[in-house]
């Protein structure tokens, strides 16, 4: 199965990296649904939601998971500056993105 999981990263971050977004979604979704402890696909999933444009969707992948990593952090960051959140928020997620306390 790590083989599954490993072909769906590449195939959601390739598809991101050539701008197919709609594929990248589709695809980092599978991974999502089929390996829920992988976080790399909830990344790429929030990722592509924000490139399309959608910050809520983003929003709303990155609420299922609870776990805390430099990238995760990065991606609430943006939603929250995107979303217009308290200020506070914002701050807390970028904060915790460059290393400081939350």
């Amino acid at each position: 199965m790590r083989k599954a999981a490993d072909m769906l990263y590449l195939l959601a971050a390739f598809s991101i990296r050539t701008n197919l977004l709609d594929k990248a979604e589709t695809y980092a979704a599978a991974g999502c649904r089929l390996f829920p402890g992988d976080l790399r696909m909830t990344e790429l999933h929030a990722y592509a939601r924000l490139q399309k444009g959608d910050a809520v969707g983003a929003g709303e992948v990155l609420a299922t998971v609870d776990a805390r990593s430099p990238n995760l952090e990065y991606l609430r960051a943006r939603v929250a500056m995107t979303t217009g959140a308290a200020p506070e928020v914002q701050q807390r997620h970028l904060r915790a993105y460059l290393g400081g306390k939350t």
